[in-house]
């Protein structure tokens, strides 16, 4: 299945109990660590997002579905494991997808959104498609 992703994200810090993303620590330069990402620039918006005692920063994409996302902030969210890949959470309503790429491969400390489901995504593997 492949994982229709419309904001990407650089994650800094420690992410979900032991999950480690592939970008600097709080104070270090953000690491993008998606293919969008790397190729789109423009504005970034950053968010806070706290697990528990912890607090890491994220860079969102400027695009429609990262507008929309924030436009619902602030929330809380319960994460689960999703194939060992990804921490996933139901948004409380379907997002924007004006102008997003069909689909893309995360890397670890990717945020995404899964259109088809309208779920949050976290990834602390990188994202393999089985074909």
């Amino acid at each position: 299945m492949m994982r229709s992703t419309f904001f990407a994200a650089s994650v800094i810090g420690t992410v979900l109990s032991g999950i480690a993303p592939s970008a600097h620590a709080e104070g270090g330069s953000p690491t993008a660590t998606s293919r969008e990402a790397s190729h789109q620039r423009t504005t970034a918006m950053k968010i806070s997002i706290r697990v528990q005692d912890k607090v890491i920063t994220a860079t969102l994409t400027d695009n429609a579905t990262s507008r929309d996302f924030v436009s619902l902030l602030p929330m809380s969210l319960t994460l689960e494991d999703y194939a060992a890949t990804e921490k996933v959470s139901d948004l409380p309503r379907k997002l924007s997808t004006e102008g997003a790429p069909a689909g893309s491969t995360p890397t670890v400390g990717d945020i995404a959104y899964y259109a088809p489901w309208g779920n949050l995504a976290i990834f602390y593997k990188d994202f393999t498609s089985k074909h």
